[in-house]
């Protein structure tokens, strides 16, 4: 059976540390219950595993201010923090916190995603360019939405914007089109002329007889994979300074599709750099060096192009595609499990030195 939704990591899972003030949290998402947690924990070296996707800053910054203001009004250290984490975090939060946490950053944790998905076997018959699932709020997937209106590509796609304002800075689909569009006379080219207001209640945009609901970890119906040349990937969190994937980008990897991918600049080379390959021979992957409305804007220049491709070129390439495509389900369900276990004994040891260098101090 696929599955289907995220689960806590077991990354320290029976690892036992021989100091009696260590406390171990391992966490997909930081929520309140955890946090809470947080401001009762004291006199700890806390080793946090996090290897969430609903990923911000403010919650470990709140943690750090909350250890750091307890030093400046006792003068000792509330807790030592060792978080573990598959991305790096800003400098300002090291100049900042440097004396209260260390951060383990290992991109092979990403092996926690293959426990989530299974490989399936894609009988390719394209009918469609383009498969677009996208669930929650956001300024790019609103985009996203009015152009693929503007540019008639519905027609050519599996696409969905179920629009989901929850766990969102946002209060209406109004407010992010007054972000996109601030001003009607300097819209966006690629949304121009749009009837903001007429779309906005079609919102949510779903397929027809699509199951899909909230984190969704699986392939859902496997004609989306089979019927459709690429997926287009709109990350949640595209404003940070570093790569940050999650399942979204994990899913044409796992279930054998090309894949274009909006998030973070240099996501694509974080996959190389893991030894996966993307597909810069067959198109354009400059816009992994740009962030913002430079990578949005670059993307859809893309997918105008692709989208122009007649059902036989798409076919044509895909069958060129095909050994990067096997080459990446290999890697990802056979080999980074393997890089993971060959790292974790160095992520065991790296923790315990840690442990034993600031164990004196809480």
């Amino acid at each position: 059976m696929i599955k289907r939704h995220c689960s806590d990591p077991t990354v320290l899972d029976n690892i036992v540390f021989d100091y009696n003030n260590v406390h171990v949290i391992q966490t997909y998402n930081p929520n309140s219950e955890i946090l809470n947690n947080f401001r009762n924990i004291s006199k700890k070296i806390v080793v946090l595993v996090y290897l969430g996707d609903y990923h911000n800053y403010e919650w470990l910054e709140e943690i750090l201010s909350n250890s750091k203001n307890y030093f400046l009004e006792t003068g000792k250290l509330k807790n030592y923090y060792i978080l573990l984490s598959i991305h790096e975090y800003p400098k300002q939060l090291f100049i900042e916190y440097s004396d209260f946490f260390t951060v383990i950053y290992e991109p092979c944790l990403y092996n926690y995603y293959t426990d989530h998905f299974e490989k399936i076997t894609v009988n390719k018959n394209i009918k469609y360019h383009f498969l677009s699932l996208n669930n929650r709020a956001s300024t790019a997937r609103q985009s996203l939405y009015y152009f693929f209106n503007k540019f008639n590509l519905l027609s050519k796609s599996y696409f969905s914007y179920l629009g989901d304002l929850q766990r969102t800075i946002h209060n209406s689909h109004e407010e992010i089109t007054k972000i996109i569009a601030p001003e009607k006379i300097a819209e966006p080219w690629f949304i121009k002329n749009c009837n903001y207001k007429e779309l906005n209640k079609k919102i949510p945009v779903k397929i027809i007889n699509d199951n899909f609901f909230k984190n969704d970890w699986s392939a859902g119906q496997e004609k989306y994979y089979n019927e459709t040349f690429c997926s287009l990937v709109f990350e949640t969190f595209d404003d940070q300074e570093f790569p940050f994937l999650t399942e979204k980008t994990w899913k044409p990897i796992a279930f054998g599709h090309p894949f274009i991918v909006y998030s973070n600049n240099n996501s694509l080379k974080q996959l190389q750099d893991l030894g996966f390959k993307t597909f810069g021979d067959f198109w354009d992957e400059d816009y992994d060096l740009l962030a913002g409305n430079q990578r949005l804007e670059s993307i859809f220049h893309l997918i105008l192009e692709i989208a122009n491709w007649p059902l036989e070129k798409l076919n044509l390439i895909y069958d060129k595609i095909l050994p990067v495509i096997e080459h990446n389900q290999n890697h990802f369900f056979n080999n980074l499990p393997k890089m993971y276990e060959n790292v974790k004994p160095d992520i065991i040891k790296k923790i315990s030195n840690i442990i034993e260098e600031k164990n004196y101090i809480v």
